[in-house]
C-alpha cells in the first residue's frame, strides 16, 4: 500500500467521526450543561439559561426554562453569578413583554442586585416602585441615580418631575433618605456584612478573638448588628472560657452593671 493510500485509510475514518461529533456536540454540550446545572453548578445554570433564552447549543428557545435557570443561579451562593443572573431577571420582569412584565418581581430582583453592587439597577428600582405606586421610594431611587451620574441636569429633571407628585415636606424627607442609597454607602454596608459573616464563621470554630469582637460589635450596636447587652455577654463568655483576658474583663464589667 503506497503512502497516499495509508494516509487515506487512516484519516477518512477520523473525518467521519469528527463530522459526526460536530453534529452531536451541541446536544451533547447541552446535556452536560443540564447535568451540571441540576447538580447545582451556578456557572452551568447561568449558561443553560442563556441557551434557552437565545436558542444556543441545540436548545429551543424557551422563556420558562430561561427564567427557571436564572432564578436557580440568582439564588445560589456564588456572589458574582448571583448578581448577573439577578440583574437579567430584573431586566426581564421590568422591561419584558406580556406576562413577563411583573413589577413586583422586577422590584425584588432590581433591589437585590443593586444591594449586591449593580448600580445599573437603580433606574429599574425607581421604575418598578413607581409602577407599584410607591412614589416616595421611586423618587429616592431616581434621585440617587441622578446624583450618582454627577449630571446636574439629570438631578434637576428628577426634581421637577417629582415636585408635581409630592409635597415639599415629602420631597425634603426623601432627599435625606436618598442619601442612604448612595452606591458608596451601599458598598460600605456590603463590606461590613461580609466582615461579620467571616467573623461568625471563625467564631463558630472556637476562635476567642472573633468571639470577643462580635461581643464588642453587639455591645455597641455597630457593623449592622443589633445593640444587645445579652448577646454581647454571650459572646464574651464564650471567649472568656477560652482564656481571652479582655473578654473576662468584659464579663466582670457587665456583671457589676446589674
Amino acid at each position: 500500500m503506497n503512502l497516499m493510500k495509508k494516509v487515506a485509510c487512516f484519516t477518512l475514518p477520523l473525518l467521519v467521526v469528527a463530522s459526526a461529533t460536530a453534529q452531536l456536540l451541541p446536544n451533547d454540550e447541552l446535556s452536560v450543561l443540564t447535568r451540571n446545572a441540576e447538580k447545582g453548578d451556578p456557572i452551568s445554570q447561568l449558561a443553560l439559561a442563556d441557551c434557552y433564552g437565545m436558542g444556543r447549543k441545540g436548545a429551543e428557545r424557551n422563556m420558562a426554562k430561561t427564567i427557571y435557570w436564572l432564578e436557580k443561579a440568582a439564588k445560589g451562593t456564588n456572589y458574582e453569578i448571583s448578581k448577573k443572573a439577578g440583574f437579567q431577571l430584573a431586566m426581564f420582569f421590568t422591561f419584558g413583554l406580556g406576562e413577563l412584565e411583573r413589577p413586583k418581581d422586577g422590584l425584588y430582583w432590581s433591589e437585590k442586585t443593586y444591594r449586591q453592587g449593580e448600580t445599573n439597577a437603580m433606574g429599574m428600582c425607581a421604575l418598578n416602585h413607581r409602577r407599584l405606586g410607591n412614589i416616595k421610594m421611586a423618587y429616592q431611587y431616581a434621585l440617587a441615580e441622578a446624583r450618582w451620574s454627577h449630571d446636574s441636569s439629570k438631578v434637576r429633571k428628577v426634581e421637577a418631575e417629582y415636585e408635581k407628585l409630592l409635597t415639599p415636606a415629602e420631597l425634603e424627607t426623601c432627599r435625606k433618605e436618598a442619601e442612604a442609597l448612595d452606591p458608596m454607602k451601599m458598598m460600605d454596608a456590603r463590606n461590613e456584612e461580609v466582615l461579620i459573616k467571616s467573623l461568625k464563621l471563625i467564631a463558630a470554630t472556637g476562635d476567642a478573638q472573633s468571639q470577643y469582637e462580635l461581643g464588642m460589635h453587639h455591645l455597641k450596636g455597630e457593623m449592622g448588628l443589633p445593640k444587645s447587652r445579652e448577646i454581647a455577654l454571650g459572646w464574651f463568655r464564650r471567649a472568656a472560657a477560652s482564656g481571652h483576658q479582655l473578654a473576662k474583663d468584659k464579663v466582670a464589667e457587665l456583671a457589676t452593671e446589674k
